[in-house]
């Protein structure tokens, strides 16, 4: 071997070290990040909620039912949401400007589904924000867990991609503070109580 050819090998060699060298120190940093989250979010990284939702579940429904269900919940995901009947309600609310065409399920209809033996729910969003709806004629009133705005999907960030939403324009009476209280957008859960 000549001196040439020591030079390109030895260089091709340092090169060589650098770049896994590099590939090194990279997955450490990666290492020492992930131990880092841990570490700050490790209590509520994976909650055992988490770990029984399956991926494309966006609702659960528990409590009080009269089912045959996995730990008396019932899992939903797009598909059988759309196997329910579908209602569409047009109103305005404080959250959007002007109507809105709304389409979902009627809370009526998504209870009578899993067999609940109460008509009294707590509703919780994803943010863990929760709201009892108590004293309410869900047969009367045509409440939906709505899935679609103006025939489209509802992203996280439009307040979905399920919110209950009261038909405020054709029942005047329904329009008071509690029931925009509990117009619960990002819906993840469903308790019967």
């Amino acid at each position: 071997m000549n001196n040439a050819e020591l030079g390109r090998s030895h260089h091709s060699h340092g090169r060589l070290f650098f770049v896994r060298g590099f590939t090194a120190i990279r997955t450490i940093k990666i290492a020492l990040a992930a131990l880092f989250c841990l570490s700050i979010y490790g209590n509520t990284a994976l909650s055992n909620a988490d770990l029984e939702r399956q991926p494309n579940t966006l609702l659960v429904i528990s409590g009080n039912l009269d089912s045959e269900s996995v730990d008396n919940k019932i899992a939903f995901d797009m598909n059988s949401l759309l196997d329910l009947p579908a209602t569409e309600v047009t109103t305005n609310n404080r959250w959007l400007p002007g109507p809105v065409k709304f389409t979902g399920i009627r809370i009526s209809d998504l209870l009578n589904s899993v067999g609940a033996q109460s008509n009294e729910i707590e509703a919780r969003a994803a943010n863990e924000y929760k709201f009892r709806l108590t004293n309410i004629d869900f047969d009367k009133y045509p409440i939906i867990v709505a899935y679609m705005k103006d025939g489209k999907p509802m992203s996280v960030r439009e307040l979905g991609p399920l919110w209950i939403i009261f038909p405020f324009d054709d029942f005047p009476e329904l329009l008071n503070d509690r029931n925009e209280a509990a117009s619960v957008w990002q819906l993840t859960d469903i308790e019967i109580l």
